[in-house]
């Protein structure tokens, strides 16, 4: 699963789409018609889809899933890239 990831990153990145990391999104509005605004650490970017990926403390950005996504202890998988 990995290698898969990686691999599609790396060819969606050699066809221009451009990868923030470590930039924390510190809020999301609705913007006009339809589109969505995202408030980030390195600017605002206006998108028509938002997906989000990120762990228990999902609420932060989404208050309405406070009840329904609790953060709890888990298990972390080390793999070494082949």
């Amino acid at each position: 699963a990995y290698k898969l990831a990686a691999g599609l990153t790396e060819k969606a990145v050699d066809n221009g789409l451009q990868l923030f990391t470590h930039t924390p999104v510190l809020e999301i509005f609705p913007a006009a018609e339809g589109k969505w605004r995202i408030r980030t650490s390195k600017g605002d970017i206006t998108c028509d889809t938002i997906f989000h990926a990120t762990n228990g403390y999902v609420s932060h950005l989404l208050p309405e899933l406070a009840s329904k996504v609790v953060p709890v202890k888990g298990n972390v998988v080390a793999i070494k890239p082949g």
